[in-house]
């Protein structure tokens, strides 16, 4: 049966009433114990079950399946019962699972969290996958009192996982944890992540405004054009000029730095009149068979050439902090030259140098990794979700000026550095050691208008490694 839904009008015949079917037990308060192991199944697939999952307090248009688990499985328990199960650990870190994440805190003491990370658990698919198990308790003291046993799993080579756990674990306070992104990490790294956030406010605080996505074409491969196209088009009509733009995919921004990649976007917005550019329209013609299945074209919302409706295209005009969504490191640099960007990077509406250095130091790469999710092959995911709420220290003029100006100095010589491409020249290695010691410099001031102790930054040094 469905063990999810039991309203027959959703399910059908699968309809599962657990009260019905276990009669003996729900009237005895519920399970001593549920095990599950959910399938794997992402959120784009539930629509047709959404009034069956509406019900549910976790209930959120984002969530995937396995979320909805937790709620019947921690429902059916008697007080004092457990639940465990293997699931996806993203849950515990994006904007979707806040509902979850809220729930188990106020219905459980979480007893263990089992980390495995990127291991390939499941040889079919990267789910990221955790064991967490959860005791049912409507105790608010004992929640809070409550200690979680944490293990991060190093290797699937273990004869006994057991074992492997007992040699890998520690603990935190549950009390540490709220419905924001939790941090399972040990008490030193949770307390430097705290202390950065009580003498900061949040980059969306800091810049008093919020952080942009960049533009989503519809279909890339008819707007996104080289540098050859372009100079066709404009051949062909000097007036294409006019709505060709240089562009950004993420793999061109670095840190303190924009590699060109002269890749340019047809900038067909919202109301454009197409006629006045004639060559524009003969060459997205090409493409009018895939742009007519584009979603918003199908469904009327615009017309085929024009690009996804985007209502900030303005952002893209001033300077700007731009920064890919997928990194191994922080990548964040100055744009003065009015690029727009791919969706797969974001945008700081903010010229701030000062910030730019705090957000390319150490300090933040640790913050970061503790709070972005991480993805395959040890990268992570700097959603805006995410940046919006990296924490930053309001600035003093005279601390602030010293990472300005040195961040000033980044951009130079990041920007001959990248006039030289890739020669290997006694100048190129030149700028390289001096670009390693501004960068050390630059960390060093962080550390200290955050009040990071040289304890402190050892810890924050040693988990970057």
């Amino acid at each position: 049966g469905n063990s999810l839904i039991d309203d027959p009008a959703i399910a059908g015949e699968r309809a599962f009433k657990w009260d019905n079917e276990f009669k003996d037990v729900m009237m005895d308060g519920g399970f001593d114990v549920v095990i599950g192991n959910p399938p794997y199944v992402r959120q784009e697939q539930l629509e047709k079950y959404k009034k069956g999952f509406e019900k549910y307090v976790i209930y959120n248009g984002t969530n995937d399946l396995y979320a909805y688990f937790f709620e019947r499985g921690i429902n059916l328990l008697k007080e004092n019962g457990y639940f465990a199960i293997i699931v996806s650990s993203k849950f515990i870190k994006t904007r979707y699972g806040k509902e979850l994440r809220r729930f188990i805190l106020n219905n459980t003491q979480i007893i263990q969290f089992i980390d495995f990370g990127e291991l390939p658990v499941f040889e079919d698919a990267t789910t990221y996958p955790c064991i967490i198990i959860l005791k049912k308790s409507s105790n608010v003291k004992k929640r809070k009192e409550n200690k979680i046993l944490i293990s991060k799993v190093r290797t699937l080579n273990f004869a006994n996982l057991r074992e492997e756990v007992s040699s890998t674990k520690f603990y935190i306070s549950q009390e540490m944890l709220n419905d924001e992104s939790w941090v399972m990490e040990d008490n030193k790294i949770n307390n430097i992540k705290q202390k950065m956030e009580r003498v900061s406010v949040t980059l969306k605080k800091f810049i008093n405004e919020k952080l942009y996505r960049g533009i989503t074409t519809g279909y890339n491969d008819a707007f996104i054009i080289d540098e050859k196209t372009k100079n066709n088009l404009i051949q062909k009509d000097k007036n294409s000029e006019k709505i060709i733009k240089k562009f950004l995919t993420g793999k061109n921004i670095k840190r303190y730095n924009i590699k060109f990649n002269k890749l340019y976007l047809i900038f067909t917005y919202t109301g454009i009149k197409i006629d006045e550019f004639p060559a524009i329209k003969d060459y997205l013609l090409k493409f009018k068979s895939k742009l007519d299945v584009v979603w918003e074209v199908k469904n009327k919302k615009h017309p085929w050439y024009e690009l996804r409706g985007c209502s900030y295209y303005h952002k893209f005009e001033s300077p700007k902090i731009v920064f890919p969504r997928i990194n191994l490191q922080p990548n964040f640099a100055l744009d003065s030259n009015n690029h727009l960007t791919q969706d797969s990077s974001f945008i700081i509406p903010s010229s701030s140098k000062y910030l730019l250095g705090i957000l390319n130091s150490k300090l933040l790469h640790f913050y970061a990794n503790k709070t972005c999710s991480l993805l395959r092959g040890n990268y992570y995911d700097y959603r805006y979700q995410y940046v919006e709420n990296f924490p930053i220290i309001n600035e003093d003029k005279k601390k602030s000026k010293i990472i300005e100006e040195k961040a000033d100095n980044m951009l130079s010589l990041n920007k001959h550095l990248n006039e030289i491409k890739d020669k290997t020249t006694d100048e190129k290695a030149r700028l390289e050691k001096e670009i390693q010691k501004l960068d050390y410099e630059i960390d060093q001031e962080v550390y200290k208008i955050y009040g990071i102790t040289k304890e402190e930054q050892k810890i924050i040094e040693e988990s970057l490694e």
